[in-house]
């Protein structure tokens, strides 16, 4: 048996979570068509992209060469900031940042990753 076989042997429950997701869950709301914020798209993909080959590049030792994008990255993410701020339905919404119980849930979600890491 190859390493193939393990997706081929997924592929039954798969087939079953599809067809029971599409039959079984039901539409509560009704649907509403909206244009793609086509700029807050660009800015995300520039975020990622420079941030993760910044850092990926680290290891280069060439620190100007990794700076860039890492800089570029972080700037996209100060303009799709104030982007959200003024459109109407923003792609991300970082309000959420601002509710004083997301840093304690996000630092109680971090301590019981980190228990169940360690035992």
């Amino acid at each position: 048996m190859g390493w193939r076989y393990v997706f081929y042997s997924l592929l039954p429950s798969i087939l079953l979570s599809l067809f029971l997701g599409l039959f079984g869950i039901q539409q509560k709301f009704k649907i509403v068509k909206i244009t793609p914020d086509v700029l807050s798209i660009i800015l995300i993909a520039i975020l990622f992209g420079g941030v993760i080959y910044g850092f990926s590049n680290l290891s280069s030792g060439k620190i100007q060469l990794s700076l860039l994008p890492i800089i570029t990255g972080l700037l996209s993410l100060g303009l799709l900031l104030a982007r959200s701020k003024k459109v109407a339905q923003p792609i991300l919404h970082f309000e959420i940042i601002k509710n004083l119980n997301f840093p304690l849930a996000k630092v109680k979600c971090h301590r019981k990753v980190r228990h169940f890491r360690e035992s």
